[in-house]
């Protein structure tokens, strides 16, 4: 009885099995489709997603009457530049941390790098900001400080002599075809395309202009500054960037700017 039971029940175990993998069979064009989709929908995000990139300093605050240095400063775990003999960094580093954060430093920060004007490749599905890998540059003269962000069609063309260029922008009334070098005239201020050397590529781009006020927010909402230990005087930078030179750069360059204001300060108490 016992065995003719278990007979029975090894019959279902078999007959369920079979059924399952039969129901597989039926439906495995469904299935074949379902991964197939799922790795293009996989090779997409990785092909058109903009990565985003952390790049880390940090500056060691000492005490002014310590007669060590006092500030040292690191990128991505290597010596940014030598700053002994700089002197003045008050004790306070809570003090220090608020000032890296001012828009003082922030303003200089973004004049120097030129970082309200942004240039872009015009992609299929998504545009691609060059940075420092952009073949032309952009001077731009204001008529005045209160600027709303805008962007200018680029279509670079080529010719015997070289290349002109036709710049659009609906919002502004410009649709014209220059050299390299031209100023043209806006109603927000003069603007003159020059070449970088870098080569051109078969692709339409466009610059954007941005007020200082927005970049300065953008600056803030990517940049994090913290005291890496309650028991040391180093502070931490980290900035966010889908471009590691452009992040590097801002770092580099607040830091500098940081230690000079310092050096100004020190100089002033003599």
């Amino acid at each position: 009885m016992t065995e003719n039971r278990r007979k029975s029940m090894k019959n279902e175990d078999d007959f369920d099995i079979k059924k399952i993998i039969s129901r597989f069979l039926y439906y495995w064009k469904l299935y074949f489709l379902c991964v197939c989709i799922f790795i293009i929908l996989g090779f997409l995000f990785l092909r058109y997603s903009t990565p985003l990139y952390k790049t880390h300093a940090q500056i060691l605050v000492q005490d002014e009457q310590s007669g060590s240095p006092s500030s040292s400063s690191f990128l991505a775990g290597s010596s940014l530049q030598d700053f002994n003999s700089l002197f003045g960094i008050k004790n306070n580093v809570y003090n220090e941390l608020g000032i890296l954060q001012t828009q003082d430093l922030l303003y200089k920060v973004i004049d120097d790098l030129k970082l309200n004007i942004n240039y872009y490749r015009k992609g299929n599905v998504r545009s691609v900001e060059l940075y420092s890998k952009t073949p032309f540059h952009v001077k731009f003269v204001p008529h005045t400080d209160s600027l709303k962000s805008t962007a200018f069609n680029l279509r670079f063309l080529k010719n015997e002599n070289g290349y002109k260029y036709k710049i659009n922008n609906s919002d502004l009334n410009i649709d014209r075809t220059a050299s390299f070098g031209d100023t043209i005239q806006t109603s927000i201020g003069t603007i003159s395309i020059i070449a970088t050397g870098s080569p051109f590529e078969d692709a339409d781009y466009f610059f954007s202009l941005r007020p200082a006020d927005e970049v300065i927010m953008d600056i803030i909402n990517n940049l994090t500054v913290s005291i890496t230990n309650d028991e040391t005087t180093i502070i931490g930078l980290t900035y966010n960037s889908n471009i590691p030179k452009k992040a590097e750069d801002i770092l580099k360059t607040l830091i500098t700017e940081y230690l000079q204001r310092n050096l100004i300060e020190k100089n002033k108490t003599k």
